[in-house]
């Protein structure tokens, strides 16, 4: 409830950013890039929340002021939220559809913005085998023991100055892990792999 509280002080009314998670289907091999093939059992990815990046034209940005004096919880005021609360956004990647599906609303203060930060919680998971040319299949199984924070360029600055509703969604697409995967995976790659294969798209122009 505290959370909820802080949420109501410094938000422009109208100023919201929808956004939703759109995982890619999974081919059952995917090719890598030495010429041999990786298969996925389990690609289980969890998302801590989100917030904006104001431009770094804007100077000390509003938002970037008001958290530095208001410190962490405000930080999550604005960030990715469900009914008032903190969103943890389990993934199954494996099934994913290609359908965008709803992960929550940033409220932030009116600004330019040039990325939305995405954190990454611990515990993501991918797991299956890799298959060198001319060698048996060896399985990997890899969890991220710490979280991570991933900041996503939009491909143009995002302007909230005025009541607007606006839409952008993060993509998860596994078909890029099969080239990010080192081939001694350790723990810690796993989420600097499903990070490297992250970003955000806007909605096609009318």
């Amino acid at each position: 409830m505290a959370l909820l509280a802080l949420h109501c002080v410094g938000y422009d009314p109208g100023l919201e950013l929808e956004l939703a998670l759109r995982a890619e289907p999974v081919p059952q091999a995917m090719e890598t890039p030495e010429g041999g093939w990786l298969r996925l059992a389990a690609a289980e990815v969890r998302f801590d929340g989100a917030e904006l990046v104001a431009c770094a034209d804007e100077g000390e940005a509003p938002l970037a002021a008001l958290l530095a004096e208001l410190g962490p919880e405000r930080a999550r005021a604005h960030g990715l939220e469900a009914s008032g609360e903190a969103m943890v956004l389990a993934v199954d990647a494996l099934h994913g559809t290609g359908a965008p599906v709803a992960a929550g609303t940033l409220r932030p203060l009116p600004g330019r913005y040039c990325a939305l930060r995405v954190h990454l919680a611990e515990g993501l998971h991918l797991a299956g085998e890799r298959e060198a040319p001319g060698d048996r299949a060896a399985p990997f199984d890899v969890a991220s023991p710490e979280p991570l924070d991933v900041e996503l360029p939009f491909d143009a600055p995002l302007a909230l100055d005025r009541p607007e509703a606006l839409l952008r969604t993060i993509v998860l697409d596994p078909r890029c892990w099969a080239a990010a995967l080192p081939a001694e995976a350790r723990p810690e790659d796993a989420a600097e792999v499903v990070a490297a294969c992250l970003r955000v798209d806007s909605p096609p122009a009318p």
